[in-house]
């Protein structure tokens, strides 16, 4: 049998065409998947751009908008100053414009004059001229929308273009007026706006052959009134004579402004730049003088910001504050010799541990009583401190207390009384201390009376290893003398007062020198403060070796007279041979000391509007006085509701609770954001943090470990209270909430706008 031999390479070939063919369709394959991805690419690019676009678009009706809205305030403005302008006129005045030509401002006042006066006229026989004056008075009302019409379009001729387009065409930002009836050319009232990369253009349809805008102005009518009496009187026959003026003016009932705005988009990419263009055509309706809305304004002042109408305790626990905070604990009760220090802020921290708590005010502080810091605490003050007194009184198991008010160049210490220390291993630090409040008092007051009215440093620190030191870096201003704790609460001639060097008012330094009892001590027997501070200087100038104690107390700038001043003597550490020893300085404040005066005065001043107003930005003037009172407090239970009259309110944002309010882990979440308003005291016991307000009627307490955070947020309570203002209206009723009937251009009104209603806006079109 004959077997058949194959062809050698048939194979090979058979593999190639297979290959060639696979190769082939995979190649188309990829070609179309290529051009596919490549179109889909360019196309979301393309969608992209018209975004771009559109969004362009919307900023630049925003602009219209809000040009719409300050031509309505500028109009109504002028329109209202035009009013009162031809109500003051007087006859002469009148024919001295009446025949007025050009200026068609000026012909208005010449007519609405004579439409006031034909109706005085009209009205000396009311009854047969009713029908008349009607006539007049809806000319009146034609003529002041008349004019309401050619201020609004002034201010949109002089403004539109150059707020859309303030760049010429294809602007690529905009800007619009803050407020509408301040200048245009007032930089700090000009609000600028970016298109979002989009450039915004006008197309010329919508100009005329000058670049200026084309208005449209339908179904004309002439409004006159024919010998109109502007002026009558009696001639000698006794007959009435008449001056008369002939109305006439062209009124349109309806006045548009078509505005075509081009909006281009485009950006680089791989792709190419895929430029998108579309237009739309805004119509602008000129509103007429009764139809703006910004003439109903509900007018929102300030809440107060952070504010505790009792006592602010942190007890074992850690608190960082910021904002500035008030603490009102209480301030209209009478302070005596033994209370003075019982409320406002109390920091203690867990005398049963080493650990130790830590307190932040990042801000100012305003205590209306006693800044009083006790055991095992850190409290740092980024800024100022305004208290009555400051007491730091740690029992002698504290492991270390610290108080910073150093972290500013100009943080300072202003007090209306007492920095008093009863301390051990404790270390105070503060750049500047002021004590405002004068030594000057009737011989005849009580203790209580002489606790009250004298700024001075107290030091108490008995215990030889105390180891605590007050330092005072820069300035000291003391501007009165202590007070030991006597049967009748005598008073030294010290500035800076320790606690064992009081011997001297018991020694004789003169011949003359006599004494009195006032238990327990026997004292110099004067009313005379100078001839105090004269004897407690000689005493112990001439007997440092017999154990002056200088209490820890150390300043700075002793030596520079400018920068350490006191009514009274002071006693102080200064390091002498690389040891710190006790030295005594006269008083070197007198009165006639205009420089210091000035000082002191400014001091109170600032004292009396941080203290005596409340927490809020915008704070009254008022002037220190000595002998404070009720009244002398503005208080937070004075501005918001009584209990009886509100129920607990718990939206979005805003808290209100009608009772004393605890905070604690199992029940609540660890965060807040809004405006908290407690009528009653608020507890916190566990770690929790608000943002926004926070305002207590009663005391305000963090205890047991808990971590307090209190951020106030300015913008965001005002929101809250834009967003919910009936209701701060009842919680508040006494901050000022209502409406105006004309807005103030303040931060703190909120207009009603019906800008809107004036645009109409037909559906955009895409160029490209």
């Amino acid at each position: 049998m004959r077997i058949k031999r194959k062809r050698k390479g048939s194979s090979l070939i058979f593999v190639v065409i297979m290959f060639m063919f696979v190769i082939i369709v995979s190649s188309a394959m990829l070609s179309m998947v290529s051009s596919n991805y490549s179109g889909r690419v360019t196309e979301s690019k393309r969608v992209k751009n018209l975004y771009g676009a559109e969004s362009g678009l919307d900023i630049a009706y925003n602009v219209i908008a809000k040009t719409i809205d300050n031509a309505n305030e500028y109009s109504y403005n002028k329109t209202e100053i035009f009013k009162d302008e031809v109500k003051n006129m007087n006859y002469t005045e009148f024919l001295n414009i009446k025949d007025e030509n050009s200026d068609e401002k000026i012909k208005n006042k010449a007519r609405l004059y004579a439409l006031y006066a034909d109706i005085d006229y009209l009205q000396l026989n009311e009854d047969s001229n009713k029908s008349k004056i009607e006539e007049d008075n809806k000319k009146i009302d034609q003529l002041i929308n008349y004019v309401f019409r050619i201020y609004f379009k002034d201010y949109i001729n002089a403004n539109l273009y150059s707020n859309i387009c303030p760049e010429g065409e294809n602007s690529g930002k905009g800007k619009y007026a803050l407020d509408g009836r301040k200048t245009s050319n007032d930089e700090n009232n000009l609000q600028e706006v970016i298109y979002n990369n989009a450039k915004i253009s006008f197309k010329l349809e919508s100009l005329d052959e000058n670049s200026q805008l084309k208005w449209s102005e339908k179904d004309s009518k002439v409004i006159s009134g024919d010998n109109l009496v502007t002026k009558y009187y009696f001639d000698y026959e006794d007959k009435i004579r008449k001056e008369t003026y002939d109305l006439n003016f062209n009124y349109y009932e309806k006045i548009t402004l078509p505005i075509n705005l081009i909006s281009n988009f485009k950006e680089q990419s791989n792709v190419g730049e895929n430029e998108r263009e579309i237009e739309s055509v805004y119509t602008m309706i000129v509103p007429n003088y009764d139809e703006v809305a910004f003439k109903k304004s509900v007018f929102t002042n300030d809440i107060p910001g952070l504010t505790v109408g009792g006592t602010l305790s942190v007890n074992a626990a850690d608190l960082d504050v910021y904002g500035d905070i008030l603490v009102e604990s209480n301030a209209s009760d009478v302070s005596t010799f033994e209370n003075k220090y019982n409320s406002g802020i109390v920091i203690n921290g867990d005398i049963m541990s080493n650990s130790l708590s830590t307190v932040n005010f990042n801000n100012n502080v305003y205590c209306r009583k006693t800044f009083n810091v006790q055991n095992n605490v850190i409290v740092n003050m980024n800024k100022d401190l305004y208290a009555q007194n400051i007491y730091v009184n740690t029992s002698k198991q504290n492991t270390g207390t610290y108080i910073g008010i150093n972290n500013d160049d100009n943080s300072k210490v202003v007090l209306d009384n007492d920095l008093e220390m009863n301390a051990k291993n404790t270390v105070v630090n503060m750049k500047n201390f002021y004590g405002v409040n004068d030594k000057t008092i009737d011989n005849a007051s009580g203790k209580d009376e002489k606790a009250k009215k004298s700024s001075s440093i107290i030091i108490n620190n008995c215990d030889d290893n105390r180891n605590s030191f007050l330092t005072i870096e820069n300035e000291a201003y003391i501007n009165g003398v202590a007070n030991i704790k006597t049967e009748n609460g005598y008073q030294t001639g010290e500035s800076v007062a320790v606690k064992g060097n009081y011997d001297a008012y018991s020694m004789p330094v003169e011949n003359d020198d006599k004494f009195k009892n006032d238990a327990p001590l026997k004292v110099l027997d004067t009313d005379d403060i100078n001839k105090k501070i004269d004897h407690f200087h000689k005493y112990w100038i001439s007997n440092l070796d017999k154990g002056l104690d200088y209490g820890g107390v150390i300043f700075n700038n002793i030596k520079d007279n400018n920068k350490v001043k006191s009514i009274g003597d002071i006693v102080y550490g200064e390091k002498v041979d690389g040891v710190l020893k006790a030295q005594v300085q006269k008083a070197n404040y007198i009165k006639g000391d205009a420089q210091v005066n000035g000082k002191i005065n400014s001091l109170k001043k600032n004292y009396a509007i941080n203290m005596y107003n409340l927490n809020i930005e915008n704070k009254k003037d008022k002037n220190y006085v000595e002998d404070i009172n009720d009244s002398t407090f503005e208080k937070i239970q004075n501005v918001i509701v009584t209990k009886e009259n509100h129920d607990d309110v718990d939206t979005d944002g805003f808290k209100y609770k009608n009772e004393n309010y605890i905070i604690y882990s199992s029940v609540n979440s660890n965060k807040f954001k809004g405006v908290m308003v407690v009528n009653g005291d608020l507890t916190i016991s566990t770690d929790y943090e608000i943002e926004g307000d926070l305002i207590v009627s009663g005391n305000l307490t963090v205890k047991d470990g808990a971590k307090v955070t209190l951020k106030y947020n300015k913008d965001y309570t005002k929101n809250i209270q834009n967003k919910n203002l009936t209701i701060f209206n009842q919680i508040f009723p006494n901050m000022g909430y209502g409406y105006s009937e004309e807005s103030s251009g303040s931060d703190g009104f909120t207009t009603e706008s019906n800008s809107t209603i004036f645009i109409k806006n037909n559906l955009w079109k895409i160029n490209k």
